[in-house]
């Protein structure tokens, strides 16, 4: 096997697991907003708003979901009625 190849390897490897802990990002995120833990689920936001872009293996329908549950956690961060009650 060449280095190359390795290399190739690793990079998709390591891209299976940045998808793996984004999408358990994504989870804690939803359960923060529910708990009402505002800071906390912001912190998560941005941490995935940080990783997203650098997961490079990842075919177009996951990044696709991966994108849509991103979105749907901002906008739930965003709905002024889950932060006033």
């Amino acid at each position: 096997m060449t280095s190359s190849s390795k290399l190739a390897e690793l990079r998709a490897r390591t891209d299976r697991q940045l998808a793996a802990y984004v999408q358990s990002r994504l989870e804690l995120g939803r359960q923060l907003v529910r708990a009402r833990a505002w800071t906390a689920a912001e912190a998560v936001s941005s941490e995935i708003a940080r990783l997203l872009p650098v997961i490079y293996g990842l075919s177009d329908s996951e990044r696709a979901r991966l994108g849509e549950s991103y979105v749907q956690l901002r906008e739930m961060l965003e709905t002024p009625c889950l932060k006033a009650s």
